[in-house]
């Protein structure tokens, strides 16, 4: 396996927590990484108290923006992108990128003036975006079999109007874990962390307080919007 695919970097998180005796977490992810979160919920080798997914991607779909994306970890070709015209293109591109990943609420001030962008454009950072959007469908094919086997309690939160990734995910991958619970939230696209920071909190909250393995602490409906 690369170095890249979530199920490497799950196993490396929880070596990381073996060898810190971190036991019982909780797992919140966003966007691609909630692929590594269930991940980790589905490795019987360390128990998780729950996990919380933001705004995730979890079923394979036809996606050409990934095709674009991934150009820059081709082979050569994608050497030559990265120390050329990538940079430029993706410099000129993050304000667009931006508005349709925090549609449909404004870019958070925060956001405008202190995200790191000379950083993102990076040959390497580029390098590692691109590799992780070719793995994204290839993971979630893989990953798909296993939800099923997840028992430990799952919060899922998406944005109605979510122009990333489309809210249907979250409703199937609601409807295929044992426990799992969906929070939609409305007029909030794909950061909707920025905007429903309480909710989550909240969730986080819960699940701390309640035992890894009684159903009855945990919220049985699976649909809330």
């Amino acid at each position: 396996r690369t170095l890249q695919t979530p199920e490497y970097q799950s196993d490396l998180l929880l070596k990381a927590m073996r060898a810190l005796g971190v036991d019982e977490p909780i797992i919140v992810a966003h966007s691609w990484a909630t692929l590594i979160a269930l991940s980790m919920a589905g490795n019987r080798s360390h128990k998780i108290r729950g996990v919380i997914l933001i705004s995730g991607y979890y079923f394979p779909t036809w996606r050409f923006d990934t095709l674009i994306a991934g150009s820059a970890a081709l082979p050569l070709l994608g050497h030559f992108l990265r120390y050329t015209i990538s940079p430029l293109m993706t410099f000129l591109a993050m304000p667009a990128l931006a508005k349709a990943a925090f549609s449909l609420n404004a870019i958070p001030e925060i956001v405008k003036a202190e995200y790191p962008k000379l950083i993102l454009i990076r040959p390497s950072q580029l390098r590692s975006a691109a590799e992780e959007a070719n793995l994204m469908v290839s993971a979630a094919a893989r990953l798909e079999p296993q939800y099923p086997n997840i028992d430990c309690p799952v919060m899922i939160f998406a944005g109605e109007q979510d122009a990333v990734v489309e809210s249907f995910q979250a409703k199937r991958l609601a409807n295929i874990l044992p426990r799992a619970k969906l929070t939609l939230i409305p007029r909030s696209g794909h950061m909707l962390h920025y905007f429903a920071a309480n909710a989550i909190v909240s969730a986080a909250t819960s699940l701390m307080r309640s035992s890894p393995r009684s159903v009855s602490s945990y919220p049985e409906s699976r649909s809330n919007v």
